[in-house]
């Protein structure tokens, strides 16, 4: 017993001892000489300073309390010197007794002058970041907890009384500032298990909008700790917004709702929630579950009205709202109901309707399994509407750039202004079908169905079909148009394909082809890289196409195959559609029926095209050609053609514009240097038929390379007029000046055919012709080419004619001239037959010079020297023509007088204006003289009388000396002959 008394006694003298020391600290211990050690303390946690200002206050009995103020923690650096945190009095209390019994009673809490300073900066980060920590690292999801029951047998609170409160906001990203002022927050003394009164007041103040609000809140809270049940019955809050921007300047928005809660059955329920104010009003009751679970679920009703979403827009200053402005149907409007199980893995939308923009959209949405990497799903969403140009008008003002002014003028004349949009969908095993897809706007209609697959993976696939058909294609463009400026840009801005799509459409109008239609199946493998179209087939622009494209890598390196063919289409009406001048041709009706089927393979930079097949009017083109680098032009080809006439695509000869004298006098380029220097071509090109500058060719074939600027031109052979053609061209542009050279080859040419389809006139001689010519010159204009050519030719004529030209008539007038007659007047052609035509020039600097020419018939021989100048055009030749036999009858007996003498003829003047004239200088003038003594040797045999009629055209007079009068000395032959050879050539 003595030692039970013992323990009793010394516990009670401890207890004693325990209650004098607490009393003892509390009176003794004094905080205030710590506070330089708490604010160190905070500041090596925090990096903010502390200052304790006031004086703080603690006690153990009867309360064990803390009390002070004021204080202020400093902001996070940059962020101003302005205190993130300043409070000027606090006070917390509880009861020291009733702890002893695991009873909490707590006096009033009590916190005045709290000024709370919040911030980001243009950053992004806030000045409150540094005190939470970075964020801890993700933990895999755990079933929560169940919450302990409350640790205490009773809790008592006197209350909270926080008055005074203010909390600015400033943010220096959007630039908007906000404060909280006024605010006061009072919760009635809580008895354990009784209810709590709680009233909030505050009062706010906005730059952006410019805006007041005065706000009060008030509420009662039910609980039942130890049941874990919570309740607001109710909650109600009343706020007052005034502004320039609030219709009439104030306005009034009320909340009224009722809140369960069940902590430990995981349930809420929302009911009776109203929100009215400001023009809207939201119903709404919602029951959630498993809130202790990862997911928890829900199920209610949703009902929303808004008289008008732009002026509850512009009340918060919202830029939609300005976005919105124009818009004449203002009113939204949303019913919905839900269901969302996750646990049961189900979400239910049985029932959703809409009205926005004056668009009704309905819908439903039913899934299941949707924790699974397969969910299935079935639902349909619809939208139909009145007034679609409206949606576009609002489309325009949300999309910046686009402008709104062309929108309206794209969609003038639109008399069917309704859209309809259409969707069902469903999930089968992890793919997504969507069976009906059918969108009507625009007077176009869309119908379409996908099957989308492997929708978890990064690239899903892609499956289906589309039909695209309207009959307004101008106005589609012109909208596309209206929405194609930059999205940075200005509204209105106009972007070169803005003025590129509505131009088309101006062209497409114009020409009425306002129809199209575009349908095709597409199959598409992202995560494979594969693509595949088939079955397209499109009409647009006066254009009809089919084709099947297959794609393979499609995001590394791209290779395909396109079968394309274009049914015939006439380009002439095509191309202006396109914006592709249509060549003036000499054949109006060229260009107008083509047509193309062919396959091209390989890779977006090197693909081939074969087979080749190519329509062109008349013609049609086989074979094949392979780009072996698209960027660099490089080509090589392999092509037939069954006939062509390039005549039919070469301008017409009366557009062909006169050369102004400046470029005339400078030269006009004919080589493209830089391009001949970036060619690559490997190529053969034949040709069953082929006409060109009125020339017929027959078995035509062309060899092309060209790289690195070297062109050559080989083979270059052809059948023609009775014979051929074999030649050769090479041309080097890769130095800084290109040069060229040619060799050529025509054996057995009919020359007069030739002549007549190359000049489109008579032509100048006939018979078989050997043309062979071997040239070079170097340059890249006309003049200099012209300047710098070398070389020689020879020419070989046999059994023709010189056309135009009667040397044998020329020397029969002579002759009558002699004899002082005339000749009769000849209908048939003028023509100078010869059994041969030879002869060769060589070519030095541009001048052509010949010494050879050699005619020969049975009547006559003809030479011929002189040159001629290619770049001033100049010419002076002199043909010496000599009767060498005379043939019987008429003819040949007026020609017996001229057998052997020569009669030179001076060719001269420029290439456009020839001259011909008997040369009566120099040698012609001593050959005439030579042929003049020839003669009046003949003429003293037949007697001095005829050679005085000759010259005086009369008889002889008597030989009366006295009878006749005194007369001037005679002219000699000389003069005489002379005199009328001018008249003879006039000249």
């Amino acid at each position: 017993m003595k030692i039970i008394k013992f323990i009793l006694l010394f516990t009670v003298a401890l207890m004693l001892l325990l209650i004098v020391g607490l009393v003892a600290a509390a009176n003794l211990i004094d905080l205030n000489r710590h506070k330089d050690r708490i604010a160190q303390m905070v500041y090596d946690r925090t990096g903010r300073e502390l200052q304790l200002t006031g004086d703080l206050d603690w006690g153990f009995w009867p309360s064990l309390y803390l009390a002070g103020g004021p204080l202020t923690l400093g902001n996070a650096p940059g962020f101003g010197p302005e205190p993130f945190l300043s409070l000027e009095d606090f006070h917390l209390a509880v009861a020291t007794r009733p702890l002893w019994r695991s009873e909490v009673i707590m006096d009033t809490v009590q916190v005045a002058g709290l000024r709370l300073n919040l911030a980001r900066d243009q950053a992004g980060v806030g000045n409150w970041e540094d005190l939470t920590g970075p964020p801890a690292p993700a933990e895999p999801h755990r079933k929560p907890e169940k919450p302990p029951g409350p640790p205490f047998a009773a809790l008592a609170l006197g209350g909270v009384n926080i008055t005074d409160t203010g909390i600015s906001w400033q943010d220096g990203v959007s630039g908007q500032e906000a404060e909280i002022r006024d605010l006061s927050l009072r919760i009635g003394a809580l008895s354990f298990g009784d209810p709590i009164e709680l009233e909030l007041d505050f009062g706010a103040t906005s730059k952006q909008p410019q805006m007041d609000v005065v706000a009060a809140v008030q509420g009662t809270m039910v609980y039942d700790l130890r049941a874990e049940r919570y309740a607001l019955q109710p909650l109600e809050a009343r706020a007052t917004f005034s502004g320039p921007t609030v219709p009439g300047g104030q306005a009034e928005l009320n909340l009224h709702t009722l809140l369960d809660f069940d902590s430990r059955q995981g349930r809420a329920q929302l009911d009776e929630f109203r929100l009215e104010g400001l023009g809207a009003q939201i119903t709404a009751r919602m029951e959630m579950h498993d809130l202790n679970e990862a997911l928890p679920g829900c199920r209610g009703e949703l009902t929303a009205e808004i008289a008008d979403l732009v002026r509850l827009l512009n009340i918060f200053e919202l830029p939609l709202g300005q976005q919105l402005a124009g818009v004449r149907e203002r009113a939204v409007s949303l019913q919905t109901e839900f269901a969302i199980d996750p646990g049961r893995g189900q979400a239910l939308v049985p029932r959703l309707e809409a009205r926005l923009l004056g668009t009704t959209i309905s819908g439903n949405l039913e899934a299941a399994n949707i924790q699974s990497a397969q969910p299935d799903v079935q639902g349909a969403i619809k939208a139909e509407g009145p007034d679609l140009p409206a949606l576009l008008a609002v489309a325009a003002r949300l999309r910046p750039g686009t402008d709104r002014e062309a929108v309206d003028r794209a969609l003038t004349g639109l008399r069917n202004r309704g859209l309809l949009a259409e969707v069902v969908f469903a999930s089968e095993g992890p793919d997504i079908v969507i069976p009906h897809l059918r969108l009507q706007a625009l007077n176009s209609s869309l119908a379409s169905d996908w099957r989308l697959s492997n929708l978890q993976a990064d690239k899903p696939s892609l499956q289906g079909k589309f039909r695209l058909e309207g009959g307004d294609l101008p106005m589609l463009l012109r909208v596309g148009a209206a929405f194609a400026g930059q999205p940075d840009g200005p509204a209105g801005q106009e972007t070169g394909v803005h003025q590129e799509l509505w131009a088309l459409a101006d062209r497409v109008a114009t020409a009425r082809q306002n129809s199209f239609e575009l349908a095709a199946a597409l199959t598409a493998d992202l995560a494979q890289g594969q693509l595949r179209i088939s079955d397209f087939s499109g009409r647009a622009l006066g254009l009809a196409a089919t084709a099947e494209l297959a794609a393979q890598d499609i995001f590394i390196s791209p290779v395909f195959t396109l079968d394309l063919e274009l049914p015939p289409f006439n380009a002439r009406a095509v191309m202006p559609l396109l914006d592709v001048a249509v060549p003036e041709t000499a054949d109006h009706n060229a260009l107008t029926r083509m047509a193309l089927k062919t396959r091209i393979s390989g890779s977006p930079a090197k693909f081939t095209i074969a087979p080749l097949d190519l329509r062109l009017d008349d013609s049609l083109i086989r074979g094949q050609m392979v780009v072996n680098d698209l960027d660099s032009l490089d080509l090589a080809f392999n092509l037939e053609i069954d006939q062509i006439d390039l005549d039919r695509y070469l301008p017409p000869e009366s557009e062909k514009q006169p050369v102004p004298p400046d470029a005339a006098l400078a030269g006009a380029a004919l080589l493209p240097v830089e391009l001949l220097r970036e060619l690559r071509l490997d190529g053969d090109l034949r040709a069953a038929k082929l006409k060109i500058s009125g020339l017929q060719l027959e078995n035509f074939s062309l060899g092309i390379k060209a790289r690195d600027g070297r062109i050559s031109l080989q083979p270059l052979d052809a059948a023609l007029y009775g014979g051929r053609m074999n030649a050769k061209v090479s041309l080097d542009a890769a130095g800084e000046q290109p040069t060229i050279k040619t060799e050529n080859s025509l054996s057995g040419i009919q020359a007069g055919p030739l002549l007549r389809d190359l000049t489109g006139d008579r032509e100048r001689i006939r018979g078989r012709a050997d043309i062979s010519y071997n040239l070079e010159t170097a340059g890249a204009k006309i003049e200099a080419l012209k300047a710098n050519l070398n070389g020689e030719t020879r020419f070989s004529f046999s059994d023709g004619a010189v056309v135009g030209v009667n040397i044998g008539r020329m020397l029969r007038q002579t002759s009558a001239l002699i004899q002082g007659r005339t000749l009769a007047v000849e209908e048939r052609e003028a023509v100078t037959d010869f059994t041969a035509l030879t002869g060769s020039a060589q070519i030095k600097n541009g001048l052509v010079s010949n010494r050879d020419l050699n005619l020969m018939s049975p009547l006559l021989r003809a030479t011929g020297a002189g040159t001629a100048d290619l770049v001033s055009e100049q010419v002076d030749y002199l043909l010496t023509t000599t009767v060498v036999a005379t043939p019987e009858g008429q003819e040949g007996r007026e020609l017996a007088q001229l057998r052997g003498i020569a009669v030179p003829i001076r060719i001269s003047g420029t290439f456009a204006e020839l001259s011909y004239r008997p040369d009566l200088s120099g040698a012609g003038l001593e050959q005439l003289q030579q042929n003049l003594r020839q003669l009046e040797q003949q003429l003293r045999q037949e007697g001095l009388r005829g050679l005085e009629g000759l010259f005086n055209g009369r008889p002889a007079a008597p030989a009366d000396p006295e009878a006749a009068p005194e007369e001037a000395p005679a002219p000699q032959p000389e003069e005489k002959l002379q005199e009328e050879l001018r008249r003879l050539f006039r000249f």
